[in-house]
């Protein structure tokens, strides 16, 4: 089995990963709201500061307040998607289309109890666990550990 300390023990999945997302709010809301404090931890942390109880409330009530209006929107607009995960990137076909990031363009994977966030520069696309089979959650671990290391 390969370690995430050893990029040449990665070696990475031979076929696509493909699958389907129509996304629900409580996971949405979910993978926002641990990234969102997670940012604020980061934040308050290279200020020398810690994040208090209060600033995760005023946060969390911020966001029960902004992320369902957001959510409907979005899912009005992009719709379920289908995901292809391969050696060259991610491509999300949508009502809007079909989006293709290559790997370099990835700019941060983060990990969240409720799944992951691909980050490019003008936003990120979530990737609840809840979609993956087990052998897709792991193909799709193996190209997040090649594809941290990498990149």
């Amino acid at each position: 089995m390969a370690t995430s300390s050893d990029p040449t023990s990665i070696s990475p999945p031979t076929q696509a990963l493909n699958f389907r997302v129509r996304y629900r709010l409580g996971e949405y809301f979910s993978l926002v709201t641990s990234h969102v404090i997670a940012d604020l931890t980061r934040r308050k942390t290279a200020q020398g500061k810690q994040e208090g109880w209060m600033d995760v409330l005023i946060l969390r009530t911020t966001l029960c307040l902004f992320i369902p209006p957001i959510f409907l929107f979005k899912t009005l607009q992009v719709g379920p998607c289908e995901f292809r995960v391969d050696d060259a990137g991610i491509v999300r076909k949508s009502k809007v289309g079909e989006l293709v990031v290559p790997w370099s363009e990835i700019v941060a994977i983060h990990e969240y109890p409720a799944g992951y966030l691909f980050a490019k520069d003008n936003g990120a696309m979530p990737v609840p666990l809840r979609v993956l089979t087990t052998d897709q959650l792991i193909q799709l671990k193996h190209y997040v550990a090649l594809h941290r290391q990498t990149g």
